[in-house]
């Protein structure tokens, strides 16, 4: 009697340093695709001999437009990509975040901390809404900063790692922009700024 086939699994062996990667995901394909062969797929957000960007968040945001931009167009070819994160120094997979999963028409964050960074939230659905538009969602890579200037100081999206969504913080915030120098009108103007694109209805970290 032959041994029952399980389902099989492919790995993106483009020497992937698997033990270091800080994401790896699991796709879901859509087997009436008539190009899909495998019902699953694993990436790693890590090759071997190419450390990662510093910034983790814009790692995130690049592998997930990857999985839309590449040649072999995975995102859509697939039912569901489930993308974790490692916990430690060392990727182990049954001890991974599960982050965000992602689908042809809409996501889901599946980490509560992921749900409150609310620049990861608002890529999403620009992400989406790009998407279903038929733009080129390239244009969302994020690139980064690698250089501070004293503007940086009133510009909310610089700040939001800072602040959060915690209205205490931000009045704290504003009240020592004054302490070192900034005008009462600079400081409102960025309290009101921050809470327009943090705190209201059309921008919600979810």
């Amino acid at each position: 009697m032959e041994n029952q086939k399980q389902p099989s699994e492919k790995i993106l062996n483009r020497r992937i340093d698997m033990m270091h990667s800080t994401y790896y995901w699991l796709m879901h394909f859509d087997m009436n695709h008539p190009q899909n062969s495998v019902p699953t797929m694993t990436g790693y957000s890590m090759f071997d001999g190419h450390p990662e960007p510093r910034d983790k968040m814009q790692l995130l945001m690049k592998k997930i437009i990857m999985l839309q931009t590449t040649r072999e167009g995975y995102l859509q070819k697939s039912d569901r990509i489930e993308i974790f994160g490692k916990r430690g120094e060392i990727l182990v997979k049954n001890q991974s975040i599960h982050l965000v999963t992602l689908r042809r028409k809409d996501c889901t964050i599946e980490n509560d901390k992921l749900k409150q960074n609310a620049p990861f939230v608002l890529f999403l659905d620009k992400f989406y809404r790009m998407l279903k538009t038929g733009e080129n969602v390239r244009s969302l890579i994020p690139h980064a900063d690698t250089k501070w200037s004293k503007d940086d100081y009133l510009k909310p999206e610089k700040q939001y790692a800072r602040i959060g969504v915690d209205e205490m913080k931000l009045n704290v915030y504003c009240t020592r922009l004054m302490a070192n120098g900034h005008s009462f009108a600079a400081a409102n103007a960025f309290c009101n700024k921050y809470k327009e694109m943090f705190f209201t209805s059309q921008n919600p970290p979810l």
